[in-house]
Formats: structure tokens, C-alpha cells, sequence
């Protein structure tokens, strides 16, 4: 199968089942500690509601359906004065794999992505996945000097109490 064979489009309300299945699927291949709880009512608030917090396209070969999915979210670089993009979540079904259906997965994002005038595209890798080769081969390039640091909702107040007064 080659990349022709696999068509890319934007997602449509009626493909959330599909991809909150396949977003399980990605977070038992990541050995997530627990599964996603993202939810069919909140993709459909949050990707196809009044408020889109972010886009979803879909990639689907021939009569074998949807084969994979790719979460695209809009950012910006204060330091460069520029729209940019992140790639929340990217998964093709292992079946689909190696016959081009993240290629064209990608390849939709960064055409919408220069359309859009965007700087650049950036996303998350875990050490452990393979598909950093696959994504090297793209362009893409390991950011060695940036760490990720994140602050979950349970430590808001410490955080807050420390730093910014009370916790509202």
C-alpha cells in the first residue's frame, strides 16, 4: 500500500468513537499508568463545539476505514512574534503501519500548518518509541537544550500557596 492509497480529511463529530478507541489503543502501546479520559461527549465539546480547542484529522485507507488519527493544537511563540502548532496525539493502527498512513498524516498537518503561516510544528516523544526514527526521517530534530516540566491540577494549591497568595 503506498501513501496515495491513504486519504487524509479533517475529523467529523461522527468519528469520535473511532478516535477516543484508537487514543485507548495509543495509551496502552505508551504504557500510559492510566487510560485517557478524554470521553465521545468532551471530543465533540472540545474538537467540534462552538469553541474548537483543537483539531483532529483522520487518515483512512481504502474500504479498511479510518486507520489512524492525529491531534493538532494551535500555539504561539512570544519569543518569535509567531503562530505555531503541536502535535498532541499521532497513532496509526498497527495494521496500516509502514504503508504510508503517518506520512500522509503528517504531511496534512504540515500543509495546514503553512497555510496557517505558522513558524513551526513541535511535538512529544517519549524516549521509549520507536517512531522518533520515523519522525528524524521527516525533519523533525530532538530540541536536546529544552526540558519538559509540567504542573498537574493536585498541585495547583501548592504552587499557589507558595508563590501567588491563596488558592481561589
Amino acid at each position: 500500500m503506498s501513501a496515495t492509497s491513504v486519504r487524509v480529511r479533517p475529523a467529523r463529530r461522527s468519528d469520535a468513537p473511532a478516535i477516543v478507541a484508537m487514543l485507548g489503543r495509543l495509551a496502552a502501546f505508551e504504557r500510559a499508568t492510566r487510560p485517557p479520559r478524554l470521553n465521545v461527549e468532551t471530543l465533540c465539546r472540545d474538537a467540534f463545539g462552538a469553541t474548537r480547542r483543537f483539531r483532529v484529522f483522520i487518515a483512512e485507507r481504502g474500504n479498511t476505514g479510518v486507520v489512524g488519527f492525529a491531534t493538532l493544537f494551535d500555539t504561539y511563540s512570544s519569543w518569535e512574534g509567531a503562530r505555531c502548532a503541536h502535535i498532541g496525539d499521532l497513532w496509526v493502527e498497527p495494521r496500516a503501519r509502514r504503508d504510508g498512513a503517518g506520512r500522509a498524516l503528517m504531511g496534512a498537518i504540515v500543509r495546514h500548518v503553512a497555510r496557517t503561516g505558522a513558524l513551526r510544528v513541535d511535538l512529544y516523544v517519549l524516549r521509549t518509541n520507536d517512531a522518533r526514527a520515523f519522525y528524524e526521517r521527516l525533519g523533525f530534530r530532538h530540541e536536546s537544550r529544552w526540558l519538559v516540566y509540567r504542573l498537574e491540577k493536585d498541585r495547583f494549591p501548592l504552587a499557589l500557596s507558595d508563590y501567588c497568595g491563596a488558592v481561589p
